[in-house]
């Protein structure tokens, strides 16, 4: 089982770029093979890959705008325009109809946590720079005791 898993990283992930011959092989050759039983991917083809994006081309001419706008709608790479950005929420709704209810509700879940730990996170950053203010104003030194006595002082 780990062989199978060493010769699909090295088929598929390792190989550099001049090695392409190996890459299009990848999993589909794995299958015919009879390294892997069965593959599921994750993800459906990506309908802004080039060869539909080349073969979309010959069919703009002679369309309206609108029938053109509805051939270039692709989920993924909505959910990728709208989810990716660090400055944008997250949208669930569409995170649900491409990935199902689990995955969201999942998503929702870990941006609630992540939205309410912002409080306890700068609480804790002011306390960590009241202390470090207020050991350069006092000048703290090192409290060094000789040995054997106590750290109580008459």
């Amino acid at each position: 089982n780990s062989a199978r898993n060493k010769n699909l990283r090295q088929v598929i992930i390792d190989n550099d770029d001049e090695d392409s011959d190996l890459r299009i092989l990848g999993l589909p050759y794995l299958l015919m093979k009879g390294v892997f039983k069965d593959a599921f991917p994750l993800h459906e083809e990506s309908s802004k890959s080039k060869f539909k994006e080349e073969t979309m081309e010959c069919f703009k001419e002679g369309r309206p705008d609108d029938e053109e706008e509805d051939l270039k709608i692709d989920p993924r790479r909505d959910l990728d325009d709208t989810w990716t950005k660090i400055y944008k929420f997250q949208p669930l709704w569409k995170i649900r109809n491409y990935f199902g209810e689990k995955i969201a509700l999942y998503f929702a879940w870990t941006g609630m946590l992540t939205s309410s730990l912002w409080i306890p996170t700068i609480f804790g950053f002011c306390i960590f720079l009241y202390g470090l203010i207020a050991s350069q104003i006092n000048g703290s030194e090192p409290l060094v005791y000789p040995p054997n006595a106590t750290a109580l002082q008459e």
